[in-house]
C-alpha cells in the first residue's frame, strides 16, 4: 500500500513538472510565436544541477534552490539573445530549429550518454584496479 501511494505521489510530481513545461511553451509560442524546445533543457539543467549541487556540498537543496534559479534566469536570458531574439517575427520552422539546435548544443555536452565516461577511462587507464580488458591498448 506504500509502494502504492509512493508511486501516485511521484506520478503527480513528474506530471507538475510536465505541465509546467507546457504552460511555457504554450506562453511562448502564443505571445511571442516562437517555438522555443530550450525549454526541456533549462528544466533538466535545473534538475540536474540541484541535484550535482546537494551531492557535492551536503547542502540542503532547498538553500541551494536560490542558485540555481537565478543561474536558469540568466541562462534563459542569454538563449533569448543568442536564440530566440533573432527569430521573432520570422517563420516559425526558424524559431523551432535555433532553439533546438541551443538545446542541443548544451545538453549534450553537459550530459551526453559517455561524455563523463569516456573522460574517467581515459584518466584512470594505469591504475590498478582496472581490469587489463578495460585498459586501452599503449602505443
Amino acid at each position: 500500500m506504500y509502494g502504492l501511494l509512493a508511486s501516485m505521489f511521484d506520478g503527480l510530481l513528474i506530471g507538475c513538472v510536465y505541465g509546467l513545461a507546457a504552460m511555457g511553451l504554450s506562453l511562448v509560442w502564443g505571445v511571442m510565436n516562437v517555438i522555443n524546445l530550450a525549454h526541456g533543457v533549462m528544466i533538466a539543467f535545473g534538475m540536474f544541477g540541484l541535484y550535482f549541487l546537494f551531492t557535492a556540498y551536503g547542502i540542503n537543496p532547498y538553500v541551494l534552490l536560490l542558485p540555481v534559479i537565478i543561474a536558469g534566469f540568466v541562462s534563459g536570458v542569454v538563449i533569448y539573445w543568442v536564440a530566440v531574439h533573432r527569430v521573432i517575427g520570422r517563420p516559425i520552422l526558424t524559431s523551432l530549429l535555433s532553439t533546438f539546435a541551443r538545446s542541443r548544443s548544451r545538453i549534450r555536452p553537459a550530459w551526453g550518454p559517455s561524455t563523463w565516461l569516456w573522460i574517467i577511462r581515459d584518466a584512470c587507464w594505469w591504475l590498478p584496479t582496472t581490469p587489463a580488458a578495460a585498459r586501452p591498448a599503449i602505443w
